[in-house]
């Protein structure tokens, strides 16, 4: 029994390694890549920070109570909690410190891979002049932040590929692939890193879903198989495999199809 159990474990094996690459090349990444402190730079007319009164060369110290420490930790706490209020609190030039309430609000924005996408945001921008350098505890907790922010992204995208929210050119192939690579290289070898951490950990997860053909798929049925106590017929097993197959090269096919659309047009 524990021989089966092996082997049927080991086929999520490859998607094991491929999320734990991507992890580690995350902490690699952000541990050399140096950080903007949460310092305002600018405030934009209009939006929530400047309505509760944020103001240039604040420094925000934290957020309900949560400290933070870069540009980063602000924008990440602020998606996390979508449009609820959040408590501010502010180191202000000769003031010293204050709180404030803000409320968030959705805006419109385009990722590296071209979709659309509505986040809270309360209208800032920081001051890049001033950088540090994480620690290898922070970059390990911040690793961990941003492949749970894809891993969410990746199942949302899914859904709303099957919801019909998102349309069937936006769906590609290697190519498609070869042009986002492009673009993050475009930013410095840095950026390019990045890009690699993300591709690998998209490829384990989605090498993980219950779909008949990937790992996730086998290891579902083997679990089935665990609970109702007997293996499933060899036909039955074939019939759901080609069902998984049918869909994988499907959408192979709508990637490659999009992919020479593209070059063409």
């Amino acid at each position: 029994l524990f021989c089966i159990m092996e082997k049927k474990c080991n086929c999520v094996g490859w998607s094991i390694h491929k999320l734990c690459d991507g992890y580690f090349v995350f902490c690699v990444f952000f541990y050399n890549t140096a950080v903007i402190d949460p310092v305002v730079f600018k405030v934009f007319p209009g939006t929530p920070a400047s309505i509760f009164g944020i103001k240039v060369k604040d420094r925000i110290v934290s957020l309900d109570g949560t400290a933070v420490s870069t540009s980063e930790d602000v924008a990440f706490y602020i998606r996390k909690n979508q449009l609820r209020e959040v408590e501010f609190v502010l180191q202000r030039e000769h003031v010293g410190i204050i709180t404030l309430k803000v409320t968030p609000r959705l805006q419109d924005f385009i990722d590296q891979f071209n979709v659309k996408h509505k986040i809270p945001t309360i209208g800032i921008l920081f001051d890049s002049g001033n950088l540090h350098y994480r620690t290898v505890l922070q970059s390990f907790s911040r690793s961990l932040n941003e492949v749970i922010s894809i891993t969410i992204k990746s199942f949302s995208g899914l859904i709303h590929i099957f919801s019909g929210d998102v349309k069937v050119h936006s769906i590609h192939g290697p190519v498609g692939i070869a042009k986002v690579a492009k673009k993050f290289a475009e930013y410095g070898f840095n950026s390019y890193i990045e890009f690699l951490a993300i591709f690998s950990w998209v490829t384990g997860f989605m090498n993980l879903l219950p779909i008949p053909i990937l790992d996730g798929g086998n290891f579902m049925i083997f679990l089935f198989e665990m609970i109702r106590g007997k293996p499933l017929k060899v036909s039955t097993v074939r019939f759901i495999t080609k069902i998984g197959c049918s869909f994988i090269l499907f959408l192979l096919f709508l990637g490659i199809s999009n992919d020479i659309y593209g070059l063409l047009w």
